[in-house]
């Protein structure tokens, strides 16, 4: 303890009777904001920039690993979908070696020699007919093992449907010149006769269906001398592809994948799955093509991901690579809205905020009490100096020295 006095009569340090002079007070008001704001620049300028450059770094970090997850779930329902149409088509090609399929297409031609029918006339004989029950029951449960709606046998040369596991209107009509020549089926049957292989036409809407949206997938049948006879032909519907693309493993709460096939003709892209974000069915045609759409038909069979808006505005993460299928191509296409992803990254910055806001307070509380230890002795040596300079030499002044 120093103590540093003038042997004169009592002083009080802290008040004259005069008070301070206006220039005192002035450097007492400028001091303290000074050494508060110096002691909030100390404390918030590291936690700005660790806070930015370290949720710059999160960020990129996040959306790389997002767009991994996104590529790796996009394989997968890639692997899904194209798997379940690889094992249709391989189920149709083996069709013709199967005996069940190899008998009943060859009593068909049978019948219709022996007979001296042709066209559905077959169906009103009566060995026809108990063959063909028969055949039905092999035949559902091939539907149900591999996702097929129906089964048909049409005649190769006039395009007779001589076999429907659902007995449709289309059975005992003629595709070349009945009321359904336009449809689907009749476009396969002309598809396979004429290039005499497995071939698929694409989802559109089937009359004889109420127009709801079926794919047609067939192949040749051969009699003993390979030549053509029959077209074996599977319907297709929709519903397995969006049951394999609807799941939301993976995907949170905006993600989803589903497929899209374009129209040259047209120019345009329609759904092959349903699109639950914007809860578009299969089949829709959306009014503008999407630049991540036109940018999976451009990229042909390499996949490929990138930011994106889509048609609501929002920022997405998007994967998209081609399902090849005989001659058609879907393109399958997996998107995360980007604010999804980031949300961690703005739960960090919440809790950088509230951390801030903890630091200036505490930060204008400690400036406030070492500001007030660290002028009040400057201001007392001040106040003693102005006192003496005015005549007035009664006055002690004590401090510490630590």
């Amino acid at each position: 303890m120093l103590n540093l006095s003038l042997d004169l009569p009592e002083f009080n340090v802290t008040r004259h009777k005069r008070g301070l002079p206006l220039s005192h007070k002035r450097f007492l008001f400028h001091i303290r904001p000074k050494m508060i704001f110096s002691f909030l620049l100390t404390g918030l300028i590291p936690l700005l920039i660790t806070g930015y450059l370290g949720s710059s770094l999160a960020k990129e970090a996040l959306l790389d690993q997002s767009f991994d997850n996104l590529k790796v779930i996009q394989e997968l329902r890639k692997g899904e979908v194209k798997a379940s149409l690889e094992r249709m088509v391989e189920e149709i090609q083996r069709l013709p070696d199967l005996i069940e399929i190899k008998n009943l297409s060859r009593s068909i031609n049978e019948y219709q020699k022996r007979e001296g029918v042709s066209g559905n006339m077959i169906l009103d004989l009566p060995e026809y007919r108990e063959q063909r029950k028969s055949s039905l029951r092999f035949l559902k449960n091939e539907a149900e093992a591999y996702h097929f709606d129906d089964f048909y046998i049409i005649s190769a040369d006039h395009g007779d449907v001589l076999l429907s596991i659902n007995e449709g209107w289309e059975l005992g009509t003629n595709l070349e010149y009945g009321a359904y020549r336009d449809s689907g089926l009749a476009d396969l049957w002309r598809h396979t006769v004429g290039s005499g292989k497995t071939t698929m036409i694409d989802f559109a809407p089937y009359e004889p269906d109420n127009n709801d949206l079926y794919a047609f997938l067939g192949t040749p049948l051969f009699d003993e001398t390979e030549s053509t006879i029959n077209i074996a032909v599977f319907k297709i519907g929709p519903k397995f592809i969006t049951e394999i693309l609807n799941s939301r493993r993976g995907m949170g709460k905006t993600g989803e994948s589903y497929l899209v096939a374009y129209n040259a003709k047209e120019d345009n892209y329609s759904l092959r799955s349903d699109m639950t974000s914007m809860d578009y069915s299969t089949g829709y045609t959306h009014s503008s093509n999407l630049p991540y759409w036109d940018d999976a038909r451009e990229a042909g069979q390499k996949s490929g991901e990138g930011t994106y808006m889509d048609s609501y505005g929002n920022e997405v993460l998007v994967a998209y690579s081609m399902v090849p299928l005989l001659d058609n191509a879907w393109y399958l296409i997996s998107k995360i809205n980007k604010d999804e992803v980031l949300s961690p990254i703005d739960a960090l910055f919440r809790i950088i905020f509230l951390c801030g806001l903890v630091i200036v307070i505490v930060v204008i509380i400690g400036a406030l009490f070492i500001a007030s230890n660290i002028t009040g002795p400057i201001i007392a040596s001040k106040e003693f100096a102005y006192k003496i300079s005015h005549g007035n030499l009664d006055g002690q002044l004590d401090f510490e020295n630590r």
